[in-house]
């Protein structure tokens, strides 16, 4: 039990200091010492920094099936009343809220521009992503919005929503976990009345087409 218990302090160890710092930057010196163990220790448990960011990379894809089984629950939602799609997104984004769930994106966000090792999780990424798809699909589907502005929308709201997700990094560096959890609320919020907002100018525009 003790091992498997060191196992996973190692990984609750760098899960903070790889969201704080960078993957590069934290050295196994310094895992170990925060882990209250030996620097050869952790050889007993993984093999190498490498398996430990791997590590963390399942536990995201982990979380995404998840957000994955979310988005199908989320589909039928949409086709049933396209109108509530506001309140329906609140509900999705509050799966991802848990504190350790926001470090470990925190962590594949950023190591995505430089380290290989992201490759896999940033072709899964957030499923926020694939929510904003398939909202979109369902206006178009269901003749709410004409479709030559599916390309449009999807780029505005998918630049938003990126652009977003670098200045909560930045931010919540350093703070607090309940600081952390508050200032995920605020982005969200802002991204979906950013989504609402695009949805009512774009169905708009639709209307004076016709």
């Amino acid at each position: 039990m003790q091992v498997n218990n060191t196992k996973n302090r190692i990984i609750d160890v760098c899960i903070e200091l790889f969201a704080e710092k960078t993957y590069d930057t934290v050295s196994l010196r310094e895992i170990a010492k925060n882990v209250g163990i030996k620097e050869s220790s952790v050889y007993s448990h993984y093999s190498s920094k490498k398996e430990i960011l791997q590590k963390i990379v399942e536990l995201q894809k982990n979380g995404n099936n998840e957000q994955i089984a979310q988005i199908d629950r989320l589909h039928l939602r949409l086709i049933e009343n396209i109108e509530n799609y506001k309140e329906i997104l609140t509900d999705f984004m509050a799966v991802s809220r848990s504190p350790q769930f926001i470090k470990i994106s925190k962590i594949v966000f950023k190591e995505s521009f430089s380290n290989p090792i992201m490759k896999d999780a940033e072709a899964q990424e957030l499923a926020a992503a694939k929510v904003i798809d398939i909202l979109v699909y369902e206006l178009i589907k269901q003749n709410i919005i004409d479709k030559k502005y599916e390309d449009l929308m999807s780029r505005t709201i998918h630049g938003y929503d990126r652009s977003l997700i670098l200045e909560f990094i930045v931010k919540c560096n350093g703070v607090d976990e309940e600081e952390m959890i508050n200032l995920y609320d605020m982005y969200i919020h802002n991204a979906i009345e950013f989504i609402d907002e695009q949805v009512k100018l774009f169905r708009a525009i639709s209307k004076m087409d016709t």
